[in-house]
């Protein structure tokens, strides 16, 4: 967990120095962050912050606003033609109950 951590910081570090005119470059990072290629109408942005960004699955047509954050541990399916609005947080995430397993490897 810790290594996609540090991944995907690095990842998005780059993919936030970059402008509105950069969207080839921002769908490149962007895709290089989930592990599959966006489709050409994906629309991003800047700044986007994740937890590790492998758990994410974009659709086609969709548009992320600036200053987004995407807790993906528990995994996030954005459907085609979606829209989000700039500030929003989407959380998805677990933790196990029992205190001695929640820094078990496995556990998100």
């Amino acid at each position: 967990m810790v290594a996609n951590t540090r991944r995907a910081m690095a990842i998005t570090a780059a993919l936030n120095r970059l402008t509105f005119d950069d969207a080839d470059e921002i769908r490149a990072l962007f895709s290089r962050l989930i592990g599959k290629t966006v489709d050409a109408s994906f629309l991003l942005i800047p700044p986007f912050y994740t937890a590790g960004g492998d758990e994410i699955r974009i659709g086609r047509n969709v548009f992320i606003n600036q200053n987004c954050t995407f807790y993906d541990l528990g995994g996030l399916d954005i459907a085609d033609d979606v829209m989000i609005e700039p500030n929003v947080s989407l959380i998805a995430a677990g933790r196990p109950l029992a205190a001695s397993a929640r820094r078990s490897p496995g556990a998100s």
